[in-house]
């Protein structure tokens, strides 16, 4: 059966988080962030995963993401966080979160031509 506009719909309210984060330093003064789909259990083994390595300015924004969940998790923990990451490529790369996942999609969707 398609899958009417409403049952896209309702799956922007569906609020999971299944994403895989790591982010640590690369060891030469910059950072390094992977974030996959791998689910090492049994039950979602059997499923394709993928991942996205992501290095320089752009894992400040998702470190800094990340500390807000585990502070509004109830972590209380201290870490000091770099000011700056050195450019490592001529790539890009936007980070957004929550309601900003909606109004970038949204305007995707309004600019998107027939």
């Amino acid at each position: 059966d398609p899958i009417g506009f409403g049952d896209w719909a309702r799956l922007l309210n569906f609020k999971a988080n299944h994403r895989k984060v790591i982010i640590a330093d690369d060891g030469r003064d910059g950072m390094v962030t992977i974030v996959g789909s791998a689910n090492p259990h049994d039950a979602s083994s059997a499923h394709s995963n993928v991942a996205v390595k992501i290095t320089g300015p752009s894992t400040l924004p998702l470190l800094q993401s990340e500390l807000e969940v585990a502070r509004f998790s109830g972590w209380s923990g201290g870490l000091s966080l770099p000011t700056t990451v050195a450019p490592t490529g001529d790539g890009r790369l936007k980070v957004v979160t929550e309601g900003g996942i909606l109004k970038e999609l949204l305007a995707r969707i309004d600019s998107a031509q027939r």
